[in-house]
Parts: structure tokens; C-alpha cells; sequence
């Protein structure tokens, strides 16, 4: 197995010690740490705007509707969040919901799936699964 053991600095001496509790220099220290093994594996870094939030996340309003979400999620790798988690947080760039609506949900797009009962709702989730393939 491929390994690697670094020395971001020492802790022998004060400058260095308190300079490992910067989180900027631990900041810098695994970007460096990423582009080489980007570099070792001949790809290129591509940093992240904001590490931060997900792209993507699921939101289930109820748990009747948590199957099809799942099998959504499962799809798109995203998690899910009950609606209570992302009332009022903004927990992704952008939410899919599942059953029910956006109100207070917090996100840059939404995509809302909700029919009027859980047999709607699972039909457009079906139809949006099958409109990313």
C-alpha cells in the first residue's frame, strides 16, 4: 500500500509550535498536501470555492417519502437531511426536496419533487431519476 509521513514542522521550538495551531498554515499545509498527491497520481488540483457547504443534498419532508429518497440520494451520492435538520440552515448549494416544499429550507436552487401524496411524489422522483441518466 502506498504511504506517505510528512514533517510540517517541529514542536522543539515556540515559532513552530503555535504555528501548527494556525488554521491557516494547517490550511496551507493540506492544499500542499493535495496538490502532491495530485501530482503523484497525474491529475490536476482543482481547488474548491467553498469546502464548507455540499453541492448537492436531499430533503425529506416525511418519513413516508424516505424510500424514494433514498433511492435518489443513492443515485446522485448526496445525503439526506430530514426537513427539521435544514429548516432554516443552509446545508448545500443546492436542495432537493422530497415531498412537501422549500419553505424555509436555505439554498441557491431548489428542485422540488412533491406530488400530492406520497404515489405523486415517488412518480416525479421516478421521472427526475430518469431525466439525469
Amino acid at each position: 500500500m502506498i504511504a506517505v509521513l510528512t514533517e510540517n514542522g517541529y514542536m522543539d521550538n515556540k515559532f513552530e509550535a503555535l504555528l501548527m495551531l494556525d488554521k491557516d498554515f494547517q490550511k496551507e499545509v493540506a492544499i500542499e498536501h493535495a496538490k502532491g498527491i495530485c501530482d503523484y497520481y497525474g491529475v490536476t488540483y482543482k481547488p474548491e470555492e467553498d469546502l464548507s457547504l455540499l453541492k448537492v443534498a436531499v430533503v425529506v419532508n416525511s418519513f413516508v417519502d424516505y424510500p424514494v429518497a433514498e433511492l435518489l440520494a443513492n443515485r446522485i451520492a448526496a445525503p439526506i437531511y430530514t426537513r427539521s435538520v435544514a429548516t432554516n440552515n443552509k446545508v448545500a448549494n443546492e436542495l432537493i426536496v422530497v415531498g412537501g416544499k422549500s419553505n424555509d429550507l436555505k439554498a441557491d436552487k431548489f428542485t422540488v419533487l412533491s406530488g400530492t401524496d406520497r404515489f405523486a411524489t415517488a412518480a416525479k422522483v421516478k421521472k427526475y431519476m430518469d431525466s439525469i441518466k
